[in-house]
């Protein structure tokens, strides 16, 4: 029998919730009942002793498997000295529970720390109007410290919820989503070969064997998603040493968590290309609007105006600003094809997702092609419907700052720093 701890982290404002958390797990729990007994801590079912304080009679949230923080307008009563931080500054037990685990987590990878914050519309009480302003005020700088910064860029994954009701749904989604990852079985055939890679990458189809990397897949998937809704550009650049796991992450992490395990809310499909610079020949266009309209890609783009490989090429060559014209067209009409079988009447959302691994080897093109290469990408980014995603060795950092295209590209949390 194994056994998973969770510990609930919130205030008193969210009472409702942390009984929903309770009713989810249940439902959880009864279908791993032959193997799975799931321990909850919530504070408030404890007993306490007049000996010491409250937050020393808390189990430490640090040896839970999955921390659930739950915030709305406050953040609990501030705790005494002995809990305040290495600064001297205080924290209420909210905040310790939190720090306390994210510490354990970045130096372990355990516990798992799901984070939520109530949307809904806050009312002060006319009595406590000043206090509770302050306690708002004292959530929000929590905030910038761990979850977005003062120029609004995210640090840190979490999800909103508007209701108690949308609450629970999301959590049930969450916690479904960790069991079933981490005890789902994962037969590997023969057949398939060895699971054990060695010094190769991990492609899309090694997902189910891909560990040790839940955290960063799910701060990269926050990532993209931030940035999009905030500048509508697709972009983010993976940065990390070499031999650290870019193209692995990218490949058996990123792309199977985008189209199956934690689709984007609203997209209906996904097609992924991966590419890699020295791939390319001398005619780069060509050849990548030949991958581009391969049949397990993207077939639908040569079924409209640009009927070739080569009409594409052209198109990228000579006009660039509409350079994603065929891509999303080809978009669409596969979401056209989505609908028909659905029996909708729009269109289905579709995307493409563009993988640049080992992003170091355009530094080998000439300057000029370097630059058409990232105008085109650029072009991608900011079309709505394509996201790109590139590696890059650590190694050769100093080279970007003589690419201001790539530089611009990269900005304003469009690079995540792989350890």
């Amino acid at each position: 029998m194994k056994k998973i701890r969770i510990f609930v982290s919130s205030p008193s404002d969210v009472s409702p919730e942390r009984v929903r958390v309770e009713r989810v797990i249940k439902r959880i729990q009864s279908e791993y009942s032959s193997g799975v007994e799931v321990e909850v801590i919530r504070w408030e079912e404890e007993y306490y002793s007049a000996t010491s304080t409250f937050q020393e009679q808390i189990s430490s949230s640090a040896d839970a498997d999955i921390v659930i923080c739950i915030l709305w307008k406050r953040l609990g009563s501030a705790l005494p000295d002995d809990f305040s931080r290495e600064d001297g500054s205080s924290r209420t037990g909210t905040e310790f529970e939190f720090e306390e685990a994210l510490e354990a987590a970045l130096s372990t990878q355990s516990p798992d720390i799901l984070l939520y914050r109530k949307s809904s519309k806050i009312m002060f009480d006319a009595e406590r109007v000043e206090q509770e302003k302050a306690e708002l005020q004292s959530l929000e700088l929590f905030w910038r410290r761990w979850v977005q910064n003062e120029k609004g860029h995210f640090t840190a994954g979490f999800k909103s919820f508007e209701s108690v009701d949308d609450f629970e749904q999301v959590l049930e989604k969450d916690l479904r989503a960790w069991f079933k990852r981490r005890f789902h079985k994962v037969t590997w055939p023969e057949s398939k070969g060895s699971p054990y890679r060695g010094l190769d990458v991990f492609e899309p189809q090694h997902f189910p064997i891909y560990f040790g990397r839940r955290r960063v897949i799910s701060e990269v998937r926050a990532r993209l998603i931030a940035n999009f809704e905030r500048d509508n550009i697709g972009f983010l650049l993976i940065i990390g040493a070499s031999g650290s796991g870019k193209s692995s992450l990218v490949r058996a992490g990123i792309i199977p968590t985008l189209k199956t395990e934690q689709p984007i809310p609203g997209v209906a499909g996904w097609r992924e290309l991966i590419i890699r610079p020295s791939e390319l020949d001398d005619n780069w266009r060509l050849t990548l609007a030949k991958k581009v309209a391969e049949s397990n890609i993207l077939p639908e783009i040569l079924e409209g105006d640009y009927s070739t490989p080569s009409e594409i090429s052209e198109l990228w060559t000579s006009v660039s600003n509409l350079s994603v014209i065929p891509v999303k067209a080809g978009l669409k009409r596969w979401g056209q094809a989505i609908a028909k079988q659905e029996g909708q009447q729009q269109p289905a959302n579709t995307r493409l997702l563009m993988v640049v691994d080992q992003l170091e080897e355009l530094f080998q093109w000439p300057k000029e092609e370097q630059v058409a290469f990232l105008n085109l990408i650029d072009g991608f980014s900011r079309s709505g419907v394509i996201w790109v995603v590139a590696t890059m060795r650590s190694d050769f950092y100093p080279q970007l700052f003589a690419l201001p295209e790539l530089m611009a590209l990269k900005e304003s949390s469009r690079q995540y720093d792989l350890a």
